[in-house]
């Protein structure tokens, strides 16, 4: 393994999304890794966000569950791999669902949404499709990547366009590729809001738990912070005899599911720019996120023809 890379994020605060590293050192409970040491989250950081698109990864258009193989008796770190799809297939070997056709010159639209808040932040890339048996590389997709168009960002509720509140939006450029800071903010405190699926004030505005009361940063639309959804995914935890960190955890029932759900069914919209001296032709296209909590990116591709 080599050594970690010097983080460049301590420099430019106003691209933090995870300011509440610092907490008293204490063990907490965590489902996937066990006993964790809250204090070695207070130290070096070395995670995605800290040096954007320096961090290895398996595949650029992402590998269901996250790795080749579970962990430890679970399925890789926080990934899950969908219904259907074997544990670590590599979204580069997804078969064509349907081209979108982008002209050369112009401005597009992409949009994210929200499942598990771990901050950090987007690039969008292109790679030129090669022979049938060659995979793109994250060399190719680098090489690729796309400028963001403007200095707003939207927020939208689902699929429909005339939700969307216009948003300032954090840019930076690290070797040469720019990258979009993720607008929603976690709770503030160093986990999150992971999993906890609990009202927190008795309001609509569903929330994370009692630690959920401020958020990392200043949200875009007032009282819209949190883990998302996936702070309905985990089961309660019985911490009796671990000392947890958060205890009294209580499991969504189908109906906070179903609130949780609607209250996270919203997405960031960004422009980007299609270089005027793009060769045409058949495209991938791929979203990569670097997140800021945990040594996670995550990946998508998508069918893109260059006209």
């Amino acid at each position: 393994m080599g050594q970690p890379i010097d983080g460049i994020l301590d420099n430019y605060p106003e691209m933090k999304t995870y300011n509440n590293w610092t907490l008293p050192k204490e063990s907490f409970y965590n489902p996937t890794h066990g006993l964790v040491d809250i204090d070695a989250k207070s130290g070096s950081i070395n995670n995605p966000w800290f040096y954007p698109g320096k961090a290895p990864l398996y595949s650029p258009c992402g590998m269901a569950g996250g790795s080749n193989t579970p962990k430890n008796g679970f399925p890789g770190n926080g990934g899950y791999a969908p219904d259907g799809v074997t544990h670590g297939f590599d979204g580069r070997m997804l078969p064509k669902v349907a081209d979108v056709i982008w002209e050369r010159g112009s401005v597009q639209e992409v949009a994210v949404d929200v499942i598990a808040n771990h901050g950090g932040g987007d690039s969008y890339r292109l790679c030129k499709k090669n022979g049938p048996y060659e995979l793109a590389t994250e060399e190719c997709f680098r090489a690729g990547a796309l400028k963001f168009h403007g200095d707003k960002s939207w927020i939208q509720q689902g699929e429909d366009k005339s939700s969307r509140v216009e948003i300032p939006a954090k840019r930076w450029v690290v070797d040469g590729i720019e990258w979009s800071k993720f607008p929603i903010p976690a709770c503030g405190i160093v986990l999150g809001g992971n999993s906890r699926g609990i009202n927190m004030d008795g309001t609509d505005r569903l929330q994370a738990g009692e630690e959920c009361k401020t958020p990392q940063f200043e949200p875009p639309i007032p009282g819209l912070f949190g883990m998302g959804r996936a702070q309905c995914v985990f089961p309660k935890i019985d911490q009796s005899n671990v000392g947890g960190y958060f205890p009294g955890d209580i499991p969504c029932d189908e109906e906070t599911f179903a609130k949780v759900e609607k209250l996270w069914n919203v997405g960031v919209v960004d422009l980007v720019e299609i270089p005027n001296d793009l060769e045409p032709g058949e495209y991938l296209m791929s979203w990569r996120h670097d997140s800021e909590e945990t040594p996670q990116i995550w990946a998508n591709c998508a069918d893109i023809i260059i006209v």
